[in-house]
C-alpha cells in the first residue's frame, strides 16, 4: 500500500523505508492524529528535538527508523556528524522542482527570549 498523501505525485521523491527521514513523517502524522492542534503549522507546529523524540520513541514497539535518531556518532565526528536530522533539508524541505516539500518549516520570531525558533509541520 501506498503511504503517500493524496496530494503527492507517484513521481515524488518518497523517503526510504525505516529511514530516519521516513521516520520523522511518520512521527508527524501520527501524533498530529491523536492530537489534531499539534501539526497546523502554528505556535503548536513540532521542533526539531520534538520530532526527534517522536520519530525515536519506541511507545508503540520498535522505532519507526532503522538507524538511531540519536547515533552517538555525530559527537565523534563533530558538527557534521551523523544523526537522524542530518538529510531532511535536502530530503524533506528543499526537494527539487517540479516535487513538493513534503515538510514544511516556520519561524517563530517572536518566540521567548526574542530567539527565532524553528518548527515543522506536514
Amino acid at each position: 500500500a501506498d503511504v503517500r498523501p493524496a496530494d503527492v505525485k507517484r513521481d515524488n521523491k518518497w523517503p526510504a523505508w525505516r529511514s530516519c527521514n521516513f521516520a520523522i513523517l511518520v512521527a508527524i502524522d501520527r501524533d498530529s492524529r491523536l492530537n489534531p492542534s499539534a501539526g497546523d503549522g502554528g505556535a503548536a507546529a513540532y521542533t526539531q528535538p520534538k520530532l526527534m523524540a517522536l520519530a525515536a520513541s519506541r511507545e508503540y514497539g520498535k522505532p519507526l527508523s532503522e538507524h538511531d535518531m540519536f547515533d552517538e556518532r555525530s559527537k565523534a565526528t563533530g558538527p557534521f556528524g551523523y544523526d537522524g536530522w542530518s538529510n531532511v533539508h535536502k530530503g524533506l524541505l528543499a526537494v527539487e522542482p517540479p516535487w513538493r516539500p513534503l515538510l514544511r518549516k516556520y519561524s517563530d520570531k517572536h518566540a521567548a527570549g526574542g530567539q527565532s525558533r524553528q518548527r515543522f509541520a506536514l
